[in-house]
């Protein structure tokens, strides 16, 4: 099952390694650019917030129903590995604060509004996702609840998986801003191969843990990418 995760999460940064071909110097911000970015940013971290969740299933869906991919990934809830894709999650959005030493010649609250620019969009959009469409998550075929007395509105948030989304955003952010900045950096490899397995083992943590099912990590993985590597590529700047 491990392999099944991996292979179509490792594929998504095969297209990084390319950044580091444009040679640009510096991020630079860019007054329409980063009002619109900001706004759509902002505007889906508030609508993430205030929208209403739509109504639960009354009823499990049969496992049969439910995708491959999703059927072979039904999990018990499992505290553990929980708890440990917490920490691989808030290490690999925690890795891009390395540019401010990595990259000594961008500005540092440049990077700073693009990163938040990213997160604030991604974690948006992946709320307003689970609200718009709620999905039992896959522990619930064994408990209803994590917590016995009482039921939770987060049993029914499962698609898409907000670990993974923001794993891969810091990946993704980081990645794309170091190919950018420093390609010849003896650290591009290192960093980002590891904040790219944190983030891939973020993602089986939580299908494990019965928090997701795959298809849930494939969607975050995805948005949190795009989300993570994009705000760079937009602002490269090549100094004349």
């Amino acid at each position: 099952m491990k392999a099944r995760i991996l292979l179509p999460l490792l594929s998504l940064f095969l297209i990084l390694p390319a950044i580091g071909n444009l040679e640009a110097d510096t991020l630079q911000l860019s007054p329409a650019l980063d009002i619109s970015l900001g706004s759509l940013s902002l505007g889906s971290f508030i609508l993430g917030e205030i929208i209403p969740p739509a109504l639960p299933p009354p009823e499990l869906p049969p496992r049969e129903s439910l995708p491959f991919p999703d059927r072979i990934s039904i999990n018990p809830y499992n505290g553990s590995l929980d708890l440990a894709s917490d920490i691989t999650q808030y290490t690999s959005f925690l890795l891009p604060g390395l540019l401010v030493f990595l990259t000594p010649e961008q500005d540092p609250l440049t990077l700073g509004i693009l990163y938040a620019e990213s997160v604030f969009f991604s974690y948006g959009m992946k709320n307003i996702i689970k609200s718009l469409f709620p999905k039992p998550r896959p522990y619930c075929y064994y408990s209803l609840t994590k917590h016995e007395e009482e039921e939770e509105e987060e049993d029914y948030r499962s698609f898409p998986s907000g670990h993974t989304t923001m794993a891969f955003t810091g990946a993704g952010f980081l990645i794309s801003s170091l190919l950018i900045l420093n390609p010849e950096s003896p650290w591009v490899l290192p960093l980002a191969g590891t904040s790219a397995a944190l983030a891939i083992v973020t993602a089986i943590l939580r299908v494990a843990s019965g928090n997701h099912y795959i298809t849930d990590v494939l969607a975050g993985a995805a948005l949190g990418t795009l989300s993570g590597a994009i705000i760079p590529l937009l602002h490269r700047h090549r100094e004349e």
